[in-house]
């Protein structure tokens, strides 16, 4: 199964179509996951982003731009795979940006023993790595597009798809990534 997880629209339905235009150009069934936030930005096209969302069969978390729309607060666990929320498993406005904040986060994965989990709010790509046998984290900000990157099932990861309506000045794309949860890879796309 391939998921399309995205984040932080604000609004912005031209791109939110930008990814489905990408889409169609991938084989593959696909499940597609909002990590919420599709309100709050100088767009104007919430009503319909939120009709396609939450009535086109999305599996959605609410972001914290999001009050007022019923959308499940997160986190959640998505087919028992990964778990999916908007900026923390703790709270919706956490920030999980350098290694200090993704060492809050990996404790949380291994008590839910699931090792895999999807974030947003950032507005920033991220990919955090958990080795179990070092014990130690890695992880980068700057993911090249279009090139998958082969997960380890032995460790564990936190992984951030950046804005898909909202870029700001240090990160002047959106993207989304994909999730293929059979050869266990993700891929960034900018849109």
């Amino acid at each position: 199964m391939i998921y399309v997880i995205f984040s932080d629209i604000h609004g912005n339905l031209d791109k939110f179509s930008r990814m489905h235009n990408i889409l169609r150009t991938i084989p593959g069934k696909k499940r597609m996951v909002s990590l919420g936030d599709i309100t709050g930005g100088m767009y104007n096209h919430v009503q319909q982003l939120y009709d396609e969302i939450r009535w086109g069969g999305y599996t959605a978390v609410q972001g914290n731009c999001d009050d007022g729309y019923d959308f499940t607060d997160g986190p959640i666990t998505v087919d028992n795979i990964f778990i999916a929320c908007h900026g923390s498993p703790y709270r919706d406005n956490d920030y999980i940006r350098y290694a200090e904040d993704a060492a809050r986060v990996f404790p949380y994965l291994a008590d839910e023993h699931i090792p895999l989990l999807f974030y947003g709010h950032t507005h920033r790509h991220y990919l955090f790595e958990y080795d179990n046998v070092q014990k130690k984290i890695s992880g980068s900000g700057e993911i090249p597009p279009n090139k998958k990157i082969m997960l380890d099932k032995n460790k564990m990861y936190l992984c951030n798809p950046g804005t898909l309506g909202k870029p700001k000045p240090n990160t002047p794309f959106c993207s989304f990534v994909l999730f293929d949860s059979s050869e266990y890879s993700l891929e960034w796309k900018r849109v």
